[in-house]
Formats: structure tokens, C-alpha cells, sequence
């Protein structure tokens, strides 16, 4: 689990560069960047550079999925 946070980082970085076998997807960067930050990563600055690809509306959404992730895993 101690590497849980640093997986969130890496499937949202992939999300937001649509590297690493991922497509590109802001929403999908925004939702695991943010479940990242929340778990103690420090990813700020890339959650703020996805952010600037969003309207307010994909943001509200990809919160919603947020929630609903969170709901899902609470332990």
C-alpha cells in the first residue's frame, strides 16, 4: 500500500502526457492526480498544468468521479 500514492502519480501522469501506453485524457489525469495529492504526493504543479486543458465542467465531472473513487476504496 506504501506505493499506492506513487501508482495514483503515475497513471495520472500518463493520462496527462498520453504516455506510457496511456491516452491522452485530462479528465482521467485530473481525477488520479487529485487522489494522488490527496494520499500525500506532490503534484501540484502538474495537477495545475492539467487544470489550464479543462473546462469548469470536465473539472465538476472529474470530481464527481473523484467522489465516487473514494467512496468505492474507503477503508
Amino acid at each position: 500500500e506504501r506505493g499506492l500514492p506513487k501508482a495514483q502519480f503515475e497513471i495520472g501522469y500518463g493520462y496527462a502526457c498520453g504516455c506510457e501506453g496511456y491516452k491522452l485524457d485530462y479528465q482521467e489525469a485530473y481525477k488520479w492526480l487529485s487522489i494522488a495529492i490527496m494520499n500525500g504526493v506532490d503534484a501540484v504543479t502538474d495537477l495545475e498544468n492539467v487544470k489550464t486543458h479543462l473546462t469548469s465542467a470536465q473539472m465538476a465531472e472529474a470530481d464527481k468521479k473523484i467522489k465516487k473513487f473514494l467512496d468505492k476504496n474507503k477503508k
